[in-house]
């Protein structure tokens, strides 16, 4: 009888429909966001500061390598001066993402040659993002970033 049962329950569940609404899988949420942090970099090499307007959430926070602080409006006044800020070149490498259910850690080294506040500083840095996922969606919520030795 209760083999019966065992079976009887094991054709339902393996029978349920699947659930449209069920979250995307870790493969796609990883994808997700190793496409969000290659689109990083190409939208730094062109200059393209909706990436950022529409892409971290209202208060992001980034630490520099240099020792600062940025608020997402500090950022894009930054970015809207194209003469004192921009980025010649742009390399990410030995990308790690972490899933923890609605948040997500992505840790990467990066090569850069960029102009910053009329500043030309050219780095290898280590960096640390941390994203939250919200209406469906993966959002930049905080970064760090520290000069690799």
């Amino acid at each position: 009888m209760l083999s019966i049962l065992l079976s009887l329950l094991v054709a339902i569940v393996a029978n349920k429909p699947v659930d449209a609404q069920a979250s995307p899988s870790p493969a796609s949420d990883r994808a997700a966001i190793i496409n969000f942090e290659n689109a990083v970099v190409k939208a730094d090499a062109s200059g393209d500061i909706s990436f950022y307007e529409n892409n971290l959430t209202d208060d992001w926070t980034g630490g520099t390598s240099w020792g600062t602080w940025y608020t997402k409006a500090a950022l894009l006044h930054d970015l809207r001066n194209r003469t004192n800020n921009h980025v010649n070149k742009s390399t990410i490498s030995g990308l790690r993402v972490r899933l923890y259910g609605d948040a997500a850690i992505a840790t990467f080294d990066q090569s850069y040659d960029a102009v910053v506040l009329g500043q030309r500083r050219i780095r290898h840095v280590l960096n640390t993002d941390t994203f939250v996922r919200q209406n469906h969606r993966w959002m930049l919520a905080a970064s760090h970033t520290s000069v690799a030795r």
